[in-house]
């Protein structure tokens, strides 16, 4: 968790001198994150992988029509899952909130992590992996 804060503490940091660098030039400015609940969606997808159990295919695939937010579950798909079999996954208090976040902070599109192009490719920085 502390590695996860430090590393959106640095993009928020970062976005704030780029923003005044391109102040200064006339250049429009990017999204102010200082207040931005996630920078990107790295902490969104640890915190529900923790929190829910899901494997990394599972998270990626993740649809918004899979999450309940009325019962607090989750639906992993057959057709998505390492077994093939369809589970239903509670959602503590922890997964929700971050799940209802993400979904505000992505205008409610109807996947539940992407890429900043929309998507279903996500990558690791210096783990170099892609999914």
């Amino acid at each position: 968790m502390a590695s996860l804060i430090a590393r959106e503490c640095k993009t928020r940091s970062a976005r704030t001198t780029a923003n005044a660098w391109r102040a200064e030039r006339g250049y429009p400015l990017h999204m102010d994150l200082s207040d931005a609940e996630f920078v990107d969606y790295v902490k969104p997808m640890v915190l529900v992988s923790l929190h829910t159990g899901l494997r990394w295919g599972e998270l990626v695939r993740l649809d918004w029509n899979n999450v309940d937010f009325d019962t607090d579950i989750l639906t992993v798909l057959g057709r998505t899952a390492k077994t093939g079999k369809t589970r239903h996954l509670p959602l503590n208090s922890i997964a929700k909130a971050c799940l209802e976040s993400w979904k505000i902070i992505i205008l409610r599109t109807d996947l539940s992590f992407k890429d900043v192009t929309g998507k279903r490719e996500i990558t690791l920085g210096k783990l170099g992996a892609t999914f």
